[in-house]
């Protein structure tokens, strides 16, 4: 998702995205899951990763609504399925914090799209908005 993103050309990753660890959705790659769709993030610690928490936000937000574990696999990557079940539609945070041999977990964040068509518009005017605006164009 951050392939068009206006930055110059290098190999650091453009924020939010991190160089320690690695997201993918194998099933979705452009990461825009809709109705029926089982929403699997995996992802990989470019160090020897032992445990993950995770935690997911709505798009910007960090305080995280759900959270959980995944455990490592025996390629060092991490499977991550978010439950459905009551999402909002929208974007999502998902944050983790990966437990290394290191004292210090490597911690990372991806965006995701759950339903995003059907994420609700508010269109927020005040209850004078039509008549200002034709008084301002006569």
């Amino acid at each position: 998702m951050s392939v068009n993103l206006a930055v110059s050309y290098g190999t650091k990753p453009s924020p939010p995205r991190s160089q320690s660890v690695l997201f993918y959705a194998p099933s979705q790659p452009d990461y825009l899951f809709g109705q029926g769709d089982t929403v699997t993030i995996e992802c990989q610690s470019v160090e020897r990763g032992l445990s993950l928490t995770w935690g997911l936000c709505r798009n910007t937000v960090r305080a995280p609504f759900l959270t959980g574990k995944a455990e490592s696999r025996v390629d060092n990557s991490f499977a991550i399925e978010i439950p459905t079940a009551g999402l909002a539609p929208g974007f999502h945070d998902l944050r983790v914090a990966v437990a290394t041999t290191k004292t210090t977990p490597l911690t990372g964040v991806t965006t995701f799209g759950w339903r995003v068509m059907d994420e609700p518009l508010a269109t927020v005017r005040p209850n004078d908005f039509h008549s200002f605006w034709r008084s301002a164009t006569l």
